[in-house]
């Protein structure tokens, strides 16, 4: 196989015992075509489980408009009739017409976008903020190249303490009264490692703490922490002086209005009732997460709500299984409901609603845009100048802080950021080879 039609980038891994793995991460397009070609995208299998009599896939619509009415109307009808969170649905469905298309545009690109698996997260405004200023913080500093997927882990380095998602799990599976999500053995923290997310857009139906298409709707998340530890605790990992006033400024202009006043950053054309009955600070994120098939299996593991394992069985008989999700979700997507009826038997849950997922957030796939892809959406959109404006402030302070910060400081920090130049050329071979395999493509057509 050729490496100019295979995108082949060799990676190394660095294991618990600091010897290096020399492990080639292949992007095969063989793969995300055959998966491509698969029935139903995971939200679509979701739906079809919820109301099989009902549901019509979007890609029986011929022309954009006509896929988008079948998503909407796929959407009132799971959340007025179905959902474990009807009693919202009003809510849901008339009181911020936002949300509602929102939810739309994320499901049209889930379908767009069959030839990869996906998973959502959930994040609150406070977290949302901090993610903003450490990809910018990454990408000023060269450790994000331009189409590197969102960073939701900032500290690279730590991934070296473990190769695989099964070193990863095994090491926080210990016996212990606490929720493994938030469990801290031999002093690392699994927060630090991992991201809890369902498996479609409804995913984890009717558990208000799980389910990320609610938690966005309820613009409620757990942070762990205060903005100003936040943004403190990355600066004095990446030892550059941030001052929290100049960033808290920005989070104010940007995410906050007085209680009872609406905000103006707010798309036009969008309700803004909310902002009438509280303050902006409750502007969620939600983050649409694609994996390759090449990758699925290193990165992710079936997880139920606390972040234990879901083990799958070859048959009933099987006394192994796996917590791998890659024939799961592809046996999701083509049988629905066979997959969901044989879940008794072959798996260790009972309902597709149990059913989330871990990532582990390597930043060996998740920097490179052939193997992860994100989409970040807010809960109430900013206008398009407005988040120009907001992005141009942010890189300017940043900019202005990484220019008084010392050279040998400097040095540290991309040592901490360990993604190396090799990988950002790799990286950036592979966007200039998709340009002009696009070019290619529409030369042809014409």
């Amino acid at each position: 196989m050729k490496s100019s039609k295979s995108l082949i980038l060799f990676l190394s891994f660095i294991s618990v015992s600091s010897s290096v793995l020399s492990v080639p991460i292949v992007a095969d397009k063989r793969l995300s075509t055959a998966l491509a070609k698969v029935p139903l995208s995971q939200t679509e299998a979701h739906l079809k489980v919820a109301m099989p009599g009902l549901f019509k896939s979007v890609e029986t619509g011929k022309t954009s408009e006509e896929k988008r009415v079948l998503a909407r109307q796929n959407i009132e009808n799971f959340l007025r009739n179905h959902s474990a969170f009807r009693y919202n649905a009003q809510d849901y469905l008339a009181a911020d017409d936002s949300f509602l298309n929102t939810l739309i545009d994320l499901y049209l690109n889930e379908v767009e976008n069959k030839g990869m698996y996906v998973f959502y997260h959930s994040t609150n405004v406070q977290m949302g903020w901090l993610y903003d200023i450490a990809n910018e913080f990454r990408k000023q500093v060269g450790a994000s190249a331009k189409k590197t997927a969102y960073q939701l882990r900032y500290e690279d380095k730590k991934f070296k303490d473990f190769p695989s998602v099964e070193a990863f799990y095994t090491h926080f599976d210990t016996k212990g009264f606490d929720l493994l999500n938030y469990r801290t053995v031999q002093n690392k923290k699994y927060t630090d490692y991992g991201l809890s997310a369902n498996v479609s857009l409804f995913g984890s139906d009717g558990v208000s703490t799980s389910c990320s298409m609610h938690l966005f709707y309820a613009t409620n998340s757990n942070s762990g922490m205060t903005r100003q530890e936040g943004l403190q605790r990355f600066a004095e990992h990446m030892g550059v002086a941030l001052p929290f006033s100049k960033y808290d400024q920005l989070y104010h202009k940007y995410f906050w209005s007085m209680e009872g006043q609406p905000n103006p950053t707010l798309s036009s054309g969008y309700n803004t009732w909310s902002f009438t009955l509280r303050n902006c600070t409750m502007n969620n994120r939600m983050v649409q997460i694609f994996v390759h098939p090449s990758v699925i299996n290193s990165m992710a593991y079936a997880a139920v709500a606390g972040g234990e394992k879901v083990i799958f069985k070859k048959d009933p008989m099987d006394l192994n299984g796996s917590f791998r999700l890659k024939q799961p979700l592809l046996k999701l997507r083509k049988d629905p409901l066979k997959f969901t009826n044989n879940l008794s038997t072959h798996s260790t849950i009972y309902d597709i609603k149990s059913l989330q997922a871990r990532l582990y957030l390597s930043p060996y796939w998740v920097a490179r845009p052939d193997l992860v892809r994100t989409k970040v959406v807010m809960r109430h959109p900013l206008k398009p100048e407005i988040k120009s404006a907001y992005r141009k402030e942010l890189a300017a302070a940043i900019k202005e802080d990484l220019a008084a910060t010392p050279k040998p400081a400097i040095k540290g920090v991309k040592k901490k950021l360990v993604i190396t130049k090799k990988l950002q050329k790799q990286v950036k071979k592979f966007v200039k080879t998709q340009k002009k395999d696009t070019k290619k493509v529409t030369s042809k057509k014409k």
